[in-house]
């Protein structure tokens, strides 16, 4: 599922399950407040893949949504936390960060 609390927020939740089609990677996204992505992820998704995912989404989500500091976090089917990143705009880095 593809949702989001803003009508634009909704359109980018949407664009990032269009990304993945076959639903290889992710199996849902929520956008919250225009600033927060949450994807649900596959088990079999791998640290390097993880990583490479979140950061192309958080700069995906940089050029929707400019100019604001922006979190996106991935998280197992169970609903635990898996890997936050963080997109700074002053910068345009995004800082990838595994739990536990």
């Amino acid at each position: 599922t593809a949702t989001g609390d803003t009508e634009a927020g909704a359109a980018f939740a949407r664009w990032v399950l269009e990304q993945d089609p076959q639903r290889q990677y992710i199996t849902d996204a929520v956008v919250r407040d225009e600033q927060a992505l949450g994807v649900k992820v596959q088990p079999n998704i791998t640290r390097g893949e993880l990583q490479n995912l979140l950061t192309a989404l958080a700069e995906g989500m940089a050029r929707t949504f400019p100019g604001r500091p922006l979190q996106v976090t991935a998280f197992y089917q169970s609903g635990d936390r898996l890997v936050e990143a963080d997109y700074d705009p002053r910068s345009g880095r995004v800082d990838v960060r595994f739990a536990g």
